[in-house]
């Protein structure tokens, strides 16, 4: 979670009462009058006028933000020993990444008086970076406490909600780092006071049912391997809606990790439901995980109505990887297939009480179906049935793709006229493909025969 950013400091009270004046006067909408009297003190050397100058460029009230502008001000007003003045310079470091700057800066702050939001300030200007190697992790270790410290003292200052949970996380994630420090680094420091520490604030921070608190005392205990607290931890956080809360749930399920499911609970499903919550909250990580454990879902669903809900699922949470529509083009495939084989029931016909064979060409290699579908001459088939999606039926009747590209058989069982009379969808099945077929009274008989190109049955 990241801190709320405190990007500029209000005024505190001043002994002069220009100070007073231009702070009503910058607060108000029209500041004509503000800029009036402001640069006349300010050209008499009034810190307070300088200061107020500087945040009007730095935010843009009044004149067009100028960064640059603002400096100038600032600084003018800093030498005049302005603690305002030293802290939003430290934040204009602090927000172009130069840390060490900011921290000379808000330290000056702090020194000429500006407890809050300075002490804020110092503990964001002081949290480490994440780290990508185990080693030379002391610096990490040492500024993530000097971090919490400084949340720490802000929160004594000024209780707040957000210092404690930005203390605690500090201490977390020194306690993290030391987990796989060398024993060099460790010189010195005490690992369970570290732990003992994190976990104080975490329970400051869960005293007051703080999602993202009970989340981070779930990733502490999943350290020290208590899964089935870490578990309880993450579901209180996932109570709140955080991300990442859902995210640990849904992989300590894979995982096997945490109390056993309940009876009739399925733990795909379960991991597939906290994935699904986590990336539509923000967490990218679940995104592949969730589009392969909705996919396989799909692919065994056998309800129409449900397949277009699990489609209308993976198109909300559609990222922006290239590839993602081709992960839903099997499960697409598998609805329009369930929705052709209902159609075909809804409309089915009996038919003439005539004999029915299976005669049909265009098996060549230069002919529709043979170019298409990789079909030609001595291709084995067979004849299979369809009455639902998870249901086929062989016929036992098999053979081979003639020279001329035809296939053909004799007069067809009553097993099979029944099953067409039903609503069946007949298909020749070959090793790459299966394909469709349709029934034509003929002056002949009935003849079966293979339906357009581009229709062929999904492989499942």
């Amino acid at each position: 979670m990241k801190p709320v950013l405190l990007f500029f400091i209000g005024l505190t009270v001043s002994s002069a009462a220009i100070a007073a004046r231009l702070d009503d006067l910058f607060l108000q909408a029209d500041r004509g009058t503000f800029f009036v009297e402001a640069h006349a003190a300010a050209a008499l050397g009034d810190a307070d006028a300088l200061f107020l100058l500087g945040k009007a460029y730095h935010l843009g009230k009044g004149v067009a933000a100028d960064e640059d502008q603002a400096r100038d001000y600032y600084e003018q007003a800093r030498t005049k020993g302005s603690a305002r003045a030293s802290h939003n310079l430290g934040l204009i470091e602090l927000d172009h990444g130069n840390r060490e700057a900011a921290i000379v800066l808000l330290n000056e702050a702090l020194e000429r008086g500006l407890t809050m939001p300075t002490l804020y300030n110092l503990g964001r200007a002081h949290s480490p970076p994440d780290q990508a190697y185990a080693f030379h992790l002391r610096e990490p270790i040492d500024s993530a406490v000097r971090s919490g410290d400084y949340f720490t003292r802000a929160h004594a200052a000024q209780p707040n909600m957000d210092y404690i949970f930005q203390a605690s996380r500090e201490y977390l994630r020194a306690y993290q780092f030391a987990q796989h420090a060398s024993s060099a680094d460790m010189d010195g420091l005490d690992l369970s006071s570290m732990r003992a520490r994190a976990a104080e604030w975490l329970q400051k921070g869960i005293e007051q049912d703080h999602g993202p608190s009970w989340t981070n005392y779930g990733a502490l205990l999943l350290m020290d391997g208590d899964d089935a607290g870490a578990y309880a931890a993450f579901e209180k956080g996932a109570a709140h809606q955080i991300a990442v809360a859902h995210h640990h749930l849904a992989k300590m399920v894979e995982r096997g990790q945490g109390p056993a499911l309940q009876e009739g609970v399925n733990a795909r499903e379960k991991a597939l439901f906290h994935h699904e919550q986590a990336v539509l909250l923000g967490v990218e990580a679940s995104r592949s995980s969730v589009r392969t454990l909705l996919v396989e879902q799909l692919m065994s669903e056998t309800d129409l109505k449900a397949l277009e809900r699990g489609i209308e699922r993976l198109d909300a949470l559609r990222g922006e990887e290239a590839d993602f529509a081709e992960s839903v083009t099997s499960p697409r495939a598998r609805l329009a297939w369930g929705r052709f084989l209902e159609r075909n029931r809804q409309q089915a016909q009996r038919l003439p009480k005539r004999t029915a064979v299976v005669r049909t060409c265009g098996f060549g290699w230069n002919e529709p179906h043979g170019s298409a579908y990789n079909v030609h001459y001595n291709t084995s088939w067979r004849l299979v049935a369809y009455s639902s999606l998870d249901d086929s039926e062989p016929m036992g009747i098999e053979g081979r793709v003639s020279k001329s590209g035809c296939i053909a058989t004799r007069a067809l069982p009553a097993r099979v006229l029944k099953l067409l009379d039903e609503g069946a969808v007949l298909a020749l099945r070959f090793p790459n493909y299966t394909l469709p077929l349709r029934w034509f009274d003929t002056s002949k008989g009935i003849e079966l025969r293979v339906s357009p190109v581009e229709t062929p049955i999904p492989s499942f």
